[in-house]
């Protein structure tokens, strides 16, 4: 798109997100097209299906700088066909959207339906969450940021963006900025792990690896230094050995002064200060042994780091030490220790982690598995009971885990009930086994409830009147089943099969559609039981009224006058004084004659 010929008017950014939805605005922008005097929309979306999308149908409403519709048609719709995209994949920059009005400076984005491999996904009565304040990264020290760049692979196409939260309302926010139900271990946009974000993109972890690796250089320094000192001592000997006589004595007297040190130096060591017997070591140069005294001295600090439990120091020395004598040994039992102290100071999570970077380790697996186990009691204590289950699968068969995956399913199932997550709490319910107070009660409520959200579509209304039927005595389902029974005689599509005109009671025209006529199917009304909305279709315009029954009457609110549509058999009928017409609901075209 060329720059000199479009101008930006404004941005468009969700301020919500749907659950379950396998498409995500990225970002949209409206555009001025100054010569075709036109505004146009261009979207940037995401396929997060995890599947081939090959077709997405949106609605697009159009508003002013105030917020007004736009004069006319303030509803464009469009749809991105002949697509196919991978999961994962950004799609639509590619493609410009024609808006009814020059003067659009606000949009809303609706989808409406997508072709998903072969099946067809209906955007209707999915939860939308409001998108919460993110914490951007770029607030956080440039140390961290450093260390972050280092640790973890930069994707070019989500960048690193913010600080990964999980909120009281189960969902979680990924450092790329989508948000994710809890229930999702990877993000659906990204597909960055939950737990490893949580752990690495931490101000706590980070700062820890940024000084064992400040201190890892500090040491480089101090050794090149040491290096340098040696290499200027060398330079002096050579103009010393050029005066011979001198030299000669200059070297007796220098080989003295350095044994002395050396002789001292020892003492220090045996004495237990290894600190000052590694500084006297390293200026002491090639002297003798003198470099490998240093990793001793090196060595006697880290085990005196060790025998304080002073586990971070230790840890730093050890690993700096490498293959020298036993200190990769000592470097496990240092991370063993500390991972102890941590779970016996009441600090599970850490200590599992620890144990994990010496898995094979003396007990490390099953002490590990101890600490996994008491993460699991802290999460249950403090009602995190999704987190808890995460836990438990990797825990495995160990102690009560079975009883506690059942408890845990349990009360994460009260807790979606609680927010209205009635057909995730059924599929958990259904999957405990056990005698539980009030299990049975919360399976008729979520039964109850999901067969009350069943409204869609006429399938779905048989469905919810069957599910009445079985609850039987349930709070009012003899209510709702009768209601469901009404609104399978009212609810759906009806199309036109006939039309006839008249002049008092003389036919002067008379037509007939569909299958049973000579046209083909084409006006046709949509009657929404629930809502009380009746749709008027046709090739000209498409109009919506709100309406009231009486007994076989349906009583339309048209701009203030009534239109009566009287229900006689299977047909529907819209009478006035110049012409009739009849309608047939969408499943009985092939069982009803006009």
């Amino acid at each position: 798109m060329s720059q000199t010929q479009y101008k930006q008017l404004a941005s468009y950014v969700p301020g919500e997100w749907m659950q379950g939805s396998p498409v995500e605005i990225l970002q949209g922008t409206v555009f001025l097209d100054p010569l075709n005097e036109r505004a146009v929309f261009r979207l940037k979306m995401c396929n997060i299906s995890g599947k081939i999308l090959h077709s997405v149908h949106l609605h697009i409403g159009c508003y002013d700088e105030t917020g007004e519709p736009t004069p006319g048609n303030s509803v464009v719709y469009f749809a991105f066909q002949d697509m196919n995209v991978s999961s994962g994949s950004v799609f639509g920059e590619d493609q410009l959207i024609a808006l009814p009005d020059v003067r659009v400076r606000k949009v809303v984005v609706f989808f409406k339906k997508a072709l998903i491999e072969n099946d067809v996904f209906h955007f209707t009565e999915m939860t939308t969450r409001k998108v919460p304040e993110l914490k951007p990264l770029s607030d956080w020290k440039q140390d961290w940021l450093a260390e972050l760049k280092l640790r973890t692979p930069e994707n070019a196409v989500f960048p690193t963006t913010y600080v990964p939260q999980i909120f009281p309302d189960q969902t979680w926010a990924c450092t790329c900025g989508k948000m994710n139900e809890l229930a999702e271990a990877k993000c659906e946009r990204c597909a960055r792990d939950r737990r490893e974000q949580l752990e690495l993109v931490n101000p706590s972890f980070l700062q820890r690896s940024y000084e064992a690796r400040q201190a890892e250089a500090l040491e480089q320094r101090q050794l090149l230094a040491v290096q340098e000192k040696r290499e200027k001592r060398n330079f002096r000997i050579v103009i010393t050995v050029t005066f011979v006589a001198l030299g000669l004595f200059v070297l007796y007297e220098s080989y003295f002064k350095d044994q002395w040190r050396y002789e001292k130096a020892e003492k220090q060591y045996e004495a237990g200060s290894y600190e000052e017997a590694k500084e006297a070591f390293l200026a002491l140069g090639k002297f003798r042994d003198s470099s490998e005294r240093v990793k001793q001295a090196e060595y006697g600090m880290a085990n005196a780091d060790l025998e304080r439990k002073d586990f971070k120091k230790a840890e730093i020395r050890f690993g700096a030490l490498g293959n020298y004598k036993d200190s990769a040994e000592l470097l496990k039992a240092t991370i063993y220790g500390w991972a102890q102290g941590l779970q016996d100071s009441g600090k599970p999570y850490d200590a599992m982690n620890m144990f994990n970077r010496i898995i094979d380790y003396k007990d490390s697996k099953k002490l590990r598995r101890e600490a996994r186990y008491q993460y699991v009691l802290d999460l249950r204590e403090a009602g995190k009971f999704l987190n808890a289950l995460d836990e438990l699968r990797e825990l495995g068969a160990y102690k009560d885990s079975r009883d506690l995956i059942k408890d845990s399913k349990y009360e994460y199932a009260k807790d979606l009930v609680k927010q209205g997550h009635y057909t995730s709490a059924l599929g958990l319910l259904n999957e405990i086994d056990g005698d539980y107070a009030s299990k049975a009660a919360l399976l008729l409520e979520c039964r109850y409830r999901i067969a009350l959200s069943f409204r869609s579509t006429r399938a779905e209304v048989i469905q919810a009147r069957d599910e009445f039927i079985k609850l039987g005595k349930y709070k009012d389902s003899a209510r709702q089943a009768e209601r469901m029974e009404e609104a399978l005689i009212w609810h759906g599509k009806w199309y036109r099969v006939r039309y006839r005109e008249f002049i008092g009671k003389r036919v002067t025209h008379n037509k007939t559609y569909g299958p049973l006529g000579t046209d083909p199917l084409g006006k046709g009304v949509i009657i929404d039981y629930f809502d009380r909305k009746l749709t008027s279709k046709s090739t000209i315009a498409t109009l919506e009224y709100t309406f009231e029954l009486s007994g076989n009457k349906l009583i339309a609110d048209s701009y203030g006058s009534k239109e009566r549509y009287v229900l006689s058999g299977n047909k529907l009928i819209y009478k006035t004084s110049g012409y009739e017409e009849t309608f047939v609901r969408e499943d009985l075209l092939d069982k009803v004659k006009p």
